[in-house]
């Protein structure tokens, strides 16, 4: 907890209070050396409810630049409604960052509010969109691994990308068995075909 210098408040994030409460940047407050609230007041606040400011040649040190930091901000319109909210997603920059994730993951607006809704409700993902989702991360992984000569995995989606995608033959399947014989699962030996 930090002590404001101008209120006496205690605040997590002083920055923020500072700015919403004083309306000064917390640049302009570094720079105010401002005494306690009790070397402020005079000895008997209780005559005239008036605070006795002391040394008062501290605002005058000020430069220009710090003084006008500390005039009040305009207030700005704070009403979001979801439609604005939504157009400020899509159409800012920070939107074209969720259009490049979309993209990613090869999904369209629609799929991404699906998932949403789902997951609200507490549905399940359907399983055609777990298959769609699981090829595309495979063949992500797949196209950052494509320039080497010969790869191991243990991804059938991986090694069906790397196949039928990037070039690959597999050469070898490997099962691992556990105690009991069966084959608990499968390494994919990949080799790059040569042209």
């Amino acid at each position: 907890m930090n002590t404001c210098k101008l209120c006496g408040g205690e605040f997590k994030n002083l920055g923020v209070h500072v700015t919403k409460k004083h309306k000064i940047k917390m640049d302009a407050y570094m720079a105010l050396d401002v005494k306690s609230q009790e070397e402020q007041t005079t000895s008997d606040p209780k005559e005239d409810g008036a605070i006795e400011m002391s040394n008062t040649d501290e605002f005058n040190e000020l430069s220009e630049e710090e003084l006008a930091q500390m005039t009040a901000t305009e207030p700005v319109n704070t009403t979001v409604t979801p439609k604005s909210r939504q157009d400020a997603i899509w159409n800012s920059e920070k939107g074209k960052l969720l259009s490049d994730f979309l993209l990613e993951l090869g999904i369209d607006e629609q799929e991404l509010r699906q998932i949403i809704k789902q997951n609200r409700t507490g549905g399940v993902v359907p399983v055609t969109q777990q298959l769609k989702n699981r090829e595309l991360s495979a063949e992500k992984i797949a196209s950052e691994n494509a320039d080497k000569p010969e790869i191991r995995t243990e991804d059938c989606y991986i090694a069906s990308a790397l196949k039928n995608k990037f070039g690959y033959e597999c050469i070898n399947v490997i099962g691992h068995k556990d105690k009991d014989g069966d084959v608990k699962s499968k390494t994919w030996v990949l080799q790059k075909i040569k042209q």
